[in-house]
């Protein structure tokens, strides 16, 4: 299931980047990619900007004018 997928995604960028010189950038990045290649990245952008009780973890760690948080984010769908 793509939350199965996220977890082993999450799982695996967080034992092969635990280095402290790679930075958040870099850790985001091979997030998209693992999305990208196992064709689910839209079901993960899904869950996260869809869901109304996320709307404080996305005011937190993003812009008022960030992609996540605007309506754009349906363009990955």
């Amino acid at each position: 299931t793509p939350q199965e997928v996220l977890f082993r995604a999450v799982h695996f960028i967080n034992e092969t980047h635990s280095a402290k010189f790679i930075t958040n950038d870099v850790r985001f990045r091979s997030f998209i990619c693992c999305g990208l290649n196992e064709q689910c990245l839209h079901l993960w952008f899904e869950v996260f900007c869809s869901n109304a009780d996320q709307e404080s973890l996305r005011q937190a760690y993003y812009q008022s004018w960030a992609f996540i948080r605007s309506p754009a984010w349906k363009q990955v769908i």
